[in-house]
């Protein structure tokens, strides 16, 4: 999985091509991924996916820590990892998880936004797609009936969150403006009276090179 991310990504610098998204960098998805701690018998979804790197290093993540057996690997394998993308790209998605160990069959090629993915979910981690514009058609689809792209992706993460779960928990990376700027003051009094925030880590500026 790691060699075929080296040459996608050589491959696509020389043809000027970026798949239209970024590649999480890959100490970036690790930090994250150890910060929400996937487990073994947990359900974990990526709604906004790409090439997989999130959904990879969970997989990973709970194959080095759970005790290895038969029916284990077959949980891991088909009821463990789930995710979407819009993009052709989840092609890439399931390739990528077939040589990680698997768990491509529950990777979707769908738009997250206009299918809401209601309380499923233990585990969402996602890098979500950043400046987005406003979908009108959606804004019905989610509460606080805003058609911002950014506060439409950050409800979907909630929406996605199995509410009998014994230990509910998103990882997400969003633009630090939503912490501050005045047009996402609804979804911040959402966040903060729907979740309980452990910790907000401010990456520097240029954490995403070459990507943005």
């Amino acid at each position: 999985g790691d060699a075929f991310e080296y040459f996608l990504k050589a491959y696509l610098a020389k043809q000027n091509k970026d798949l239209g998204e970024y590649f999480t960098p890959r100490h970036i998805v690790k930090t994250l991924v150890k910060l929400v701690n996937p487990r073994f018998g947990e359900t974990v979804y990526d709604p906004f996916c790409g090439t997989g790197g999130m959904l990879i290093e969970s997989f990973r993540h709970i194959h080095n820590k759970m005790p290895i057996n038969q029916r284990n690997l077959e949980i891991l394998r088909k009821e463990t990892i789930y995710g979407s993308e819009i993009t052709k790209n989840a092609r890439i998605t399931k390739m990528n998880m077939i040589l990680t160990g698997d768990g491509h069959n529950n990777i979707k090629r769908q738009d997250s936004l206009k299918n809401p993915s209601e309380k499923k979910y233990d585990l969402v981690i996602t890098n979500m797609p950043f400046s987005l514009g406003n979908f009108e058609e959606y804004s019905s689809n989610y509460s606080l009936g805003t058609p911002n792209g950014n506060s439409l992706c950050i409800e979907h993460c909630f929406d996605a969150i199995d509410s009998k779960s014994s230990n509910p928990r998103i990882g997400i990376i969003i633009p630090e403006g939503i912490l501050f700027d005045r047009k996402f003051t609804k979804l911040r009094d959402y966040i903060y009276h729907n979740s309980e925030v452990e910790s907000i880590v401010s990456l520097p500026s240029g954490a995403f090179k070459p990507y943005t």
